[in-house]
């Protein structure tokens, strides 16, 4: 098995969680306009509620509603670096 670093796999996780995000909030929106309000009260329901309540795996599943799917941080970087570099 490869080298995945701990901070690599948050991110991952964190594209997805983003993704999910985003169905409800306008995180660009909340950036721009340094409101992070919105995006601290979605953590608040989805996740920081639950404190150790969860393994890792069930919160995730819970908060995303489905398991969690590598390809989704892929598109996330793709989409990042296509965007910075004009790929």
């Amino acid at each position: 098995m490869g080298y995945f670093p701990s901070y690599a796999l948050g991110s991952a996780y964190g594209a997805q969680f983003l993704r999910k995000m985003k169905e409800t909030v306008d995180v660009d929106d909340c950036l721009r306009r340094g409101d992070f309000g919105p995006i601290n009260e979605w953590n608040r329901q989805h996740i920081w509620q639950y404190g150790c309540l969860y393994r890792p795996v069930e919160l995730f599943e819970k908060a995303t509603g489905e398991a969690f799917d590598p390809t989704v941080y892929a598109n996330y970087l793709e989409e990042k670096f296509s965007a910075l570099y004009n790929l």
